[in-house]
């Protein structure tokens, strides 16, 4: 028998489907189950993408020689493990984006004990960054739409119409 978890497996893949279709119906109708059943199915996804994750690493150890490639299926487990946390992280915080990824980046016990975000030197340098590239796409009005580069212009090239 063999054991396969991944991006194609069930378990992730519905797992993102149910929260996105519960989260469409709690903004619809305002039920609170459909946002209980969007939360929880994002906390099944994460445990299925981590536990993926982990037998894969540990698999191809021995038999790759590796133990993660930049292989598309667990690239986009990776994505997808993010984007589950990162949806836990922003529910966990109310919606506070600087606590939300503070919390994504050190752990939510790290910004509970410090109550509120902590004042480490690499999130001193990480959380301005970030939020410069949000408020960057806010700006602009949608988000993908072009931009000029890091907040503070470092390491831009420009065609001759202005564009990255």
């Amino acid at each position: 028998m063999r054991l396969k978890i991944g991006p194609t497996d069930p378990g992730p893949r519905s797992g993102f489907f149910v929260v996105a279709g519960a989260s469409v119906r709690y903004l619809w109708t305002g039920s609170r189950t459909a946002d209980h059943l969007a939360e929880a199915a994002a906390e099944v996804g994460i445990l299925f993408c981590t536990v993926g994750l982990i037998m894969g690493s540990l698999w191809a150890r021995p038999i790759w020689g590796v133990w993660f490639t930049w292989d598309p299926r667990l690239t986009m487990t990776v994505i997808l493990w993010s984007i589950y946390t990162s949806y836990i992280m922003l529910r966990a915080f109310g919606g506070d984006l600087p606590l939300a990824l503070a919390g994504f980046r050190l752990g939510p016990d790290a910004v509970e004990r410090h109550g509120g975000v902590p004042a480490y030197s690499d999130m001193r340098a990480y959380l301005p960054m970030v939020m410069g590239y949000y408020d960057e796409f806010r700006a602009a009005g949608t988000f993908g739409a072009p931009t000029t580069g890091p907040p503070n212009g470092a390491g831009t090239t420009t065609d001759r119409e202005g564009r990255c």
